[in-house]
């Protein structure tokens, strides 16, 4: 990377918050004006959307269905 009109080159860290170490060292890391701090998802988090996604219409379809048996039981 090449150093900027100041001379200064960007540093990036990489703190694995599942470990303790990590998290201590993370706790006691300064932050200055400017910073760009970016914290990504864990994969559970984009699986667990997904099933959102797909579980929506089901849980209707399944409403639909309960509703209809019931309504079906109730006429016998």
């Amino acid at each position: 990377m090449r150093p900027d009109k100041n001379g200064r080159v960007p540093l990036v860290y990489r703190f694995d918050v599942s470990r303790p170490d990590s998290l201590l060292a993370g706790q006691t890391f300064p932050i200055k004006n400017r910073d760009i701090i970016y914290v990504s998802r864990h994969l559970t988090t984009d699986i667990s959307k997904f099933l959102g996604i797909v579980g929506k219409p089901l849980q209707v379809a399944n409403t639909g269905v309960s509703a209809v048996n019931h309504a079906v039981d109730m006429g016998d």
